[in-house]
């Protein structure tokens, strides 16, 4: 699909991505009514996992790894900077997707 390509040429180019993220559908709204702003995170790894695609990226404001399902990620073009990759806890994306 278009979101995966996006995600996929950012995560190659390592270039910054700002995105709209949805929450699930049960989880209450931080500002009922209000959009959340955009995320801004350095995408490393696609993968899937359950059957569904995740985007595993460092979070640059809560400065943190996060596993995003990709399903609710509508990714903003343009892209930003380019960034240096950061090293994943325990390396392997699997097991950090995983757990």
């Amino acid at each position: 699909t278009e979101v995966l390509l996006a995600l996929s040429t950012a995560v190659r180019a390592r270039e910054t991505l700002r995105f709209d993220y949805r929450a699930p559908d049960h989880a209450p709204a931080s500002r009922p009514g209000t959009p959340p702003p955009p995320r801004r995170a350095e995408p490393h790894h696609l993968v899937t996992w359950g059957g569904r695609w995740y985007l595993v990226a460092w979070d640059l404001d809560r400065e943190d790894w996060r596993t995003f399902r990709v399903d609710r990620l509508t990714p903003r073009i343009p892209t930003g900077p380019r960034f240096t990759p950061r090293e994943l806890p325990g390396g392997d994306v699997t097991a950090y997707v995983a757990t």
